[in-house]
């Protein structure tokens, strides 16, 4: 299994920077089953967050749905590419480093499996702006001059 963010240039490892505060990023999984033993046969893999490495909560969705628990099934050597998307579960958390996604065999899932890493990287949104205005101003509707603060 692999990981990409444009849908080619896949790794193992994917980081993600400048998502917005409340937003949401698309990934493109890989997953090929290379099973020798069974050929000839379609072989079911299952996708797990790993929960050790995901102590924030980055929300993992394929198909809009939570990733957890869900099944592919690929005959051999076939690869299927997944768009799963990642957001924030906490807007306060920005970092989420090192959160591990598994690819395993429904059969031997200690034997047979792979993982990805994502590290996603949220920015904050912007925190409101007071400006004042110091100058004189002109109310353009009645024309009178004013001087002192104007609040917008």
């Amino acid at each position: 299994m692999s990981i990409s963010l444009d849908g080619k240039n896949a790794s193992k490892t994917i980081t993600v920077t400048d998502i917005p505060a409340g937003g949401e990023m698309n990934l493109t999984l890989h997953c090929t089953n290379m099973a020798h033993a069974h050929q000839g046969k379609d072989f079911t893999y299952d996708l797990i967050v790993m929960d050790p490495t995901n102590q924030k909560g980055l929300q993992i969705l394929m198909d809009g749905v939570p990733i957890n628990g869900r099944s592919l099934l690929l005959a051999q050597n076939q690869t299927v590419t997944k768009q799963i998307t990642i957001r924030q579960t906490d807007e306060s958390v920005l970092d989420y480093e090192g959160v591990m996604l598994r690819f395993c065999s429904q059969y031997q899932p200690l034997d047979i499996y792979d993982d990805v890493t994502i590290n996603a990287h949220f920015t904050p949104s912007s925190s409101p702006v007071e400006l004042a205005v110091t100058e004189p101003v002109l109310n353009i509707e009645t024309l009178d001059s004013q001087k002192g603060n104007v609040e917008l």
